[in-house]
C-alpha cells in the first residue's frame, strides 16, 4: 500500500474544505480532523514533553495551528513562553484568536515555506495527514530554517497494523525508520523517533547544534 498523494493544486481547497464545516464545533478534535481527543491528547502529550526537554519553555512557533489547542498542552507542563500558532486555513485562526481572547497568544495565518518565522521550538502535529512527498519535505525545510532549538512533527506511520482505518485511501504516511534516516541526512544526527503513544503515528524530534 502507497501513501496518498494529494494534487499540489487540490492541497489548500481540501485542506478548507476538511475544516472550515467544523470550525465552530464545541469538540476542538472535530475542527482539526484528529479522529478523537484521546488521539490528539497522545500526539499533543508527547509533543509537549518534547518541547520541555529541550528548550526551558522559550518561543514556541505551532506550524498548522488549529484551534491552539497545543498552546493548552503546553501550559499544563508548565513549559509556555511566548507561544505563536500559524496555519493556512484562516477560519482556523479567526476562531483560535476567539477562543484565547485576552490571552499573550499570537495566531496569524501565514505560510511558513513563505517567510520563516524564528523560535526556539517549531513544532507541528496533525499538518501532513493530507499531504505529498514535496509538500512534505518543503515545509520540514521551512521548520527548520526556523528552529533555533528543537523542531518536532508527527506523521502517519506505515507500521500501523495491516487494514488500519487510520491509513485510509486518501491518508498520506510515512515509513518512520527511512524518514528518520533521510532527516538525519538532511538536517541532523541529534534527534529521535518516538513510536510508543500510538501504533499508527510516529514523531520525531530534532535538535540544533550536531551537524
Amino acid at each position: 500500500m502507497k501513501p496518498y498523494q494529494v494534487p499540489d493544486d487540490e492541497y489548500l481547497p481540501r485542506l478548507r474544505e476538511g475544516h472550515i464545516p467544523y470550525v465552530n464545533d464545541p469538540e476542538p478534535w472535530r475542527a482539526v480532523r484528529w479522529g478523537s481527543e484521546e488521539l490528539q491528547s497522545a500526539r499533543l502529550e508527547v509533543m509537549a514533553r518534547i518541547v520541555k526537554r529541550a528548550c526551558q519553555y522559550e518561543r514556541v512557533l505551532d506550524v498548522g495551528c488549529g484551534l491552539g489547542e497545543l498552546a493548552m498542552w503546553l501550559g499544563n507542563y508548565s513549559c509556555l513562553g511566548p507561544y505563536r500558532g500559524i496555519d493556512l486555513v484562516e477560519e482556523l485562526i479567526t476562531e483560535a484568536k476567539t477562543r484565547f481572547d485576552g490571552r499573550k497568544y499570537r495566531f496569524e495565518t501565514h505560510d511558513l515555506r513563505d517567510e520563516p518565522r524564528p523560535a526556539d521550538a517549531v513544532i507541528a502535529s496533525g499538518i501532513f495527514a493530507l499531504c505529498n512527498d514535496r509538500i512534505f519535505w518543503s515545509m520540514l525545510d521551512a521548520m527548520w530554517e526556523s528552529a533555533e532549538v528543537v523542531m518536532a512533527f508527527n506523521c502517519k506511520s506505515s507500521w500501523a497494523p495491516e487494514n488500519s482505518k487510520y491509513l485510509g485511501k486518501t491518508a498520506y504516511f510515512r515509513d518512520p525508520a527511512e524518514t528518520l534516516a533521510q532527516c538525519r541526512t538532511r538536517y541532523t544526527r541529534n534527534l529521535i523517533l518516538d513510536h510508543s503513544y500510538l501504533d499508527h503515528d510516529f514523531t520525531i524530534g530534532m535538535h540544533k547544534g550536531g551537524k
